[in-house]
């Protein structure tokens, strides 16, 4: 994939935002990119966007609470191995249920190996 949603804590996001502009040694790594077209039922496109210098690919900073997924709950999240978290199973299953995003829930139920039932 060359894009990438990140969720971020709501009460967060400003500060990645800035962390991610920010120069280290004074080069900038990220840059500022075009938001994505607008979606049908997602705000998607109103959430800063940008572009990893030097290669293709680009991600989105994306409130925690437009998924759904509350950071702060242990049962919403889980770390891996180098203590990075991100949304657990159930959570991410129901997320993509909430948010109705038909080709995920398909991606998901193949990756499963489930049925739709």
């Amino acid at each position: 994939m060359k894009e990438w949603d990140l969720y971020i804590p709501d009460d967060k996001l400003r500060e990645a935002h800035h962390l991610l502009l920010s120069a280290a040694a004074g080069e900038a790594m990220y840059e500022v990119a075009k938001a994505s077209h607008p979606v049908p039922w997602s705000l998607r496109h109103m959430f800063p966007c940008f572009h990893l210098q030097g290669y293709n690919f680009w991600f989105t900073l994306v409130p925690s609470a437009d998924c759904f997924v509350d950071p702060s709950r242990a049962d919403h999240v889980e770390k891996s191995k180098s203590g990075v978290p991100y949304a657990s199973l159930v959570q991410f299953a129901r997320s993509l249920l909430l948010q109705q995003l038909t080709a995920d829930i398909a991606d998901f139920i193949d990756g499963m190996d489930l049925t739709v039932d």
